[in-house]
């Protein structure tokens, strides 16, 4: 087991992108691609782009949107190797209290109906689910959760 206590969590940069890239690739059916986590970052009015790292090695990042007073949650990863030790909590916990910062009030996010991990995380920030997006995820075809919690 890999201990988190010098995990640092800040902006996601240009750099961090390979090792971005490894984590969504090895997280998900269907990846994002560069240009698409590219475009993110180039999107410094909206978008929140942040990473967990221990000295030079990604631990895991979320993508968001800060629009009006949401923070709309789009892109969770953490690498296999550092799961289940609260890093995603911390991202999320760090994230949010950007948003209060920002002026957000409520913050949603969508999650798989069959990642029970990941939901049980989300309840114990405090989301709870509010509706089902049906077929919203492919690769495998699934439906979507959308969550929401109050900042």
């Amino acid at each position: 087991m890999i201990q988190i206590q010098d995990v640092v969590i800040g902006p996601m940069t240009p750099l961090h992108l390979p090792q971005v890239l490894e984590i969504e690739r090895a997280s998900y059916p269907d990846p994002w691609t560069q240009a698409t986590f590219m475009r993110e970052l180039n999107a410094s009015k909206i978008a929140a782009t942040i990473v967990a790292h221990q000295d030079d090695t990604v631990c895991g990042y979320i993508i968001s949107w800060m629009i009006l007073e949401e923070v709309h949650i789009g892109n969770v990863a953490v690498a296999s190797e550092y799961r289940r030790q609260g890093i995603g909590r911390m991202m999320m916990e760090w994230l949010l209290e950007e948003g209060i910062q920002r002026g957000c009030t409520f913050s949603t996010l969508e999650v798989r109906r069959s990642n029970q991990a990941a939901q049980l995380m989300y309840q114990n920030l405090g989301f709870r689910a509010v509706a089902c997006r049906k077929t919203y995820y492919s690769e495998p075809v699934e439906d979507a959760i959308l969550m929401l919690k109050s900042l």
